[in-house]
């Protein structure tokens, strides 16, 4: 004759499953706090309105370390118009986007290689 097993005994199996589980969403919640980064080194500056590419003018971005989805060139800032931004004496001239050689001292002049503004 067989005994019936006790009905008083406690199973460890439903503890262990407790324990590994409590540990595992302890686990998930350090990585996902551990991972979280404060990107304060990403916040525009207050003159600059939006990133575009200097190639597709259409992109508009509002991080600076964002690419253009076109070429993946790096975005170049754009300032608000009126804003406390740079003064125009802080410019000592102005490149072609094109022709980085070609120096003018006016932002309306023209490139005389593509006649870009």
């Amino acid at each position: 004759m067989t005994t019936p097993l006790s009905t008083n005994s406690v199973s460890p199996r439903p503890a262990r499953w407790a324990a590994l589980s409590l540990a595992l969403v302890a686990g998930f919640t350090a990585l996902l706090l551990l991972s979280c980064k404060k990107g304060s080194g990403d916040a525009k500056p207050a003159h600059v309105d939006y990133y575009t590419c200097t190639m597709h003018p259409s992109v508009k971005k509002q991080s600076p370390t964002d690419k253009c989805p076109i070429c993946s060139m790096d975005l170049t800032p754009v300032e608000k118009k009126g804003g406390g931004g740079r003064a125009g004496g802080d410019v000592d001239y102005y490149t072609c986007t094109m022709h980085p050689s070609v120096k003018r001292q006016s932002p309306t002049d023209k490139c005389p290689i593509c006649s870009m503004t």
